[in-house]
């Protein structure tokens, strides 16, 4: 997982989340530091418990915002939805690479193992034998 930080429509940051606490606020001792005056020193913290990931609130003077609700203690980061600290906006969102039209490797390739392509049968975009690689996405329609 990793949390965007958004100024607008602007991506000021993308941190890969780890699974240790990672520290908000505007303080340069923070791991994240937001330079605006609506965000506290120490501000507030992601936490990750249980395969899930929380933003507590540190006591911030503006606090933290989510869904148009200021956040009591803590609450859940859901992907896609963004929560709000001064002019800053965090969003959750998956890890993985948004590239399209391309083959997703196989568990072994991951682990660092190399099969050449088409030596698994089963794997989209792949022939089980041989073949021609079937299209991991739809061709486009010439209008003639």
């Amino acid at each position: 997982m990793k949390l965007v930080i958004f100024k607008g429509d602007v991506v000021k940051n993308e941190i890969h989340l780890a699974g240790s606490t990672l520290r908000i606020g505007r303080d340069h001792g923070n791991d994240v530091v937001l330079d605006d005056k609506g965000v506290s020193r120490c501000h507030a913290e992601v936490r990750a418990e249980g395969g899930t990931y929380f933003i507590v609130d540190l006591n911030s003077r503006n606090g933290i915002w989510l869904q148009g609700q200021q956040i009591l203690g803590r609450a859940a980061l859901a992907l896609g939805v963004p929560v709000t600290l001064g002019v800053y906006e965090l969003v959750l969102e998956d890890d993985l690479p948004t590239v399209f039209n391309q083959v997703p490797a196989s568990r072994n390739q991951q682990a660092g193992a190399s099969a050449p392509a088409g030596d698994e049968p089963g794997q989209p975009g792949r022939p089980a034998s041989g073949g021609t690689p079937t299209p991991t996405a739809p061709a486009a329609r010439r209008s003639d």
